[in-house]
Order: structure tokens, then C-alpha cells, then sequence
């Protein structure tokens, strides 16, 4: 298997980066991967989808809160103890502080995961990253996070580290690391901001 990838690797033409900004490219091949996947024509609107727990998603669409949460199985802890992703809410949180970040950071980050889920047939995969096993998803993270390319090195990373900042900061991973809590085990407060989401995808439940 690795001597097809690297003989199609070697196949490949030349890519010439030459006058080509991050976020062009970015949505460029975003959008490449839409037509390949017919995404583009869903006619979907943001706020009318809904994610792997059927609640609504103000952020994300469906199909990236797919890639996401394929990540996140993907680079969380396995071991005995520490919940999964989704009982983390690792991107339903994602979808909550993308909902108030500004429209230009939304898209980027909307790109990113974009480029995420065609990724995979860059390095010989001949399926989106979602639909990967958990070893081939951490094989291509892997090959992005070392690629020469800064923009596949940085959507690499940056989607590791988004992942794994929001799983961490859940309350059920804490017992599993051993930390307890914060000081004082004061309860957490609800922000204006996290309220309002709350009644927009779950009827007002926090």
C-alpha cells in the first residue's frame, strides 16, 4: 500500500504556490472538495442542521461538524476513564464559540475543515477523512502535520490543538487527569454569550 501511495505521489504534477494566499487556497480547495462530495449542492443554510446529539448547529454545518468530531476520535485519550468525544461536547463547544467569532475567522475555520475532509486523497486515501478508520485518520494528521506545505501543517495542527483544548476543558475529562477542579469548586457561570446559545439549540437547558 505504501509503495502505490508513494508511486501515485510521485505521479503528481508540480504544484506551483506562487501568488496563491493561505486563504485562497484554502477555500479553493474547500470548495474543490464540495463539488467532489456534491455538498455544494445541499442548499443548506447554517442554523437549519443538525449534529450527531439532533440539536442545531448556528456554526457548522453537518458534514463539518462530521470532520470534526472525526478528529477528535481520532487525537483524544483512549485509555480506561476518559470519556469520548461526544460525551465531551467537543463540537458542540466548537460550534458555540464559532457562533460569536467574527464572519471572516468562521470562514477560515470553516475552510480548514474543508480541506480536512479531502485531505486524505492527497496522501493515497481514496476517502474523506470522516469516513477514514481512526488509524488512517491518525496516519493522515500525521503526514499533514509534518507536510512542506504550511497550510496543510497548519490545518493539521490547529485542528489537533482546537480538539484537544476543548476536550480537556470539559468537566468530565477532569477526574480522569486527576485535576479537581477549579478553586474554590465554585460552579460555573453562565456567560450572556453561552446562555444565548443555549436557548437557540436547546430550548433554553444549559
Amino acid at each position: 500500500m505504501n509503495k502505490i501511495r508513494q508511486a501515485g505521489a510521485s505521479a503528481m504534477p508540480a504544484l506551483d504556490w506562487g501568488g496563491v494566499t493561505r486563504r485562497g487556497f484554502m477555500k479553493s480547495l474547500a470548495a474543490v472538495g464540495a463539488v467532489v462530495g456534491g455538498l455544494a449542492a445541499s442548499g443548506c443554510e447554517r442554523g437549519t442542521e443538525q449534529g450527531a446529539d439532533g440539536r442545531p448547529l448556528l456554526a457548522l454545518s453537518a458534514a463539518q461538524a462530521r470532520t470534526l468530531g472525526a478528529v477528535a476520535d481520532a487525537v483524544i485519550p483512549t485509555q480506561p476513564g476518559f470519556p469520548s468525544a461526544a460525551q465531551a461536547d467537543v463540537v458542540r463547544r466548537f460550534d458555540e464559540e464559532l457562533s460569536f467569532v467574527a464572519p471572516s475567522i468562521q470562514s477560515d475555520l470553516q475552510a480548514a475543515l474543508g480541506v480536512l475532509e479531502y485531505a486524505p486523497f492527497l496522501y493515497g486515501h481514496f476517502s474523506r477523512f470522516a469516513a477514514l478508520g481512526i488509524p488512517a485518520r491518525r496516519e493522515v494528521l500525521q503526514a499533514m502535520n509534518t507536510s512542506r506545505v504550511e497550510i496543510l501543517r497548519a490545518v493539521g495542527n490547529n485542528a489537533k490543538i482546537l480538539v484537544q483544548f476543548f476536550y480537556f476543558g470539559h468537566p468530565s475529562v477532569w477526574t480522569a487527569i486527576g485535576y479537581d477542579g477549579p478553586f474554590g469548586k465554585m460552579p460555573e457561570q453562565m456567560s450572556e454569550q453561552r446562555a444565548w446559545y443555549a436557548e437557540h439549540t436547546t430550548g433554553g437547558a444549559a
